[in-house]
Formats: structure tokens, C-alpha cells, sequence
């Protein structure tokens, strides 16, 4: 499968030590049986490897709702 370049966007900066106070990079259990996994490569618009890009991917439960502060 050949995927297409996503568009560039820049929306920041943002420093990684200000904004993750916790390890969040596993929102279940990996032998969880609904778990999978997502794996890629960032690439700036050179081409190169960004080394300390961050993702942001919002998981919803298993009744399809999203943690909300208010719930």
C-alpha cells in the first residue's frame, strides 16, 4: 500500500519537556485483544527524520465515548 504525503503544518513551537508530564504512549495493555499498533516515521519537509515529533491521537472507550474532566 502506498500512502501520499500528509500536508505540511506547523503549529508551534512546542518544547517536549513542557509538555508531557507522564509516559502516555500506551493506551492499553499491547496483548489487549481490541489492542493495535500504529507505527510510522515523521519527516519534516526535507525529507529528514524528526526525531522528537509527538503525536496526538485521542483513544475513545469501548462504549465509543471520550474522557471528558466534566464526566
Amino acid at each position: 500500500m502506498k500512502f501520499e504525503t500528509t500536508p505540511s503544518q506547523t503549529v508551534g513551537p512546542f518544547f517536549h519537556y513542557a509538555l508531557l508530564d507522564e509516559d502516555r504512549s500506551k493506551l492499553v495493555a499491547p496483548d489487549h485483544p481490541s489492542a493495535i499498533r500504529i507505527e510510522g516515521t515523521v519527516r519534516d519537509g526535507a525529507g529528514e527524520v524528526v526525531p522528537d515529533a509527538m503525536l496526538e491521537i485521542w483513544q475513545a472507550n469501548a462504549a465509543g465515548r471520550y474522557a471528558h474532566p466534566e464526566e
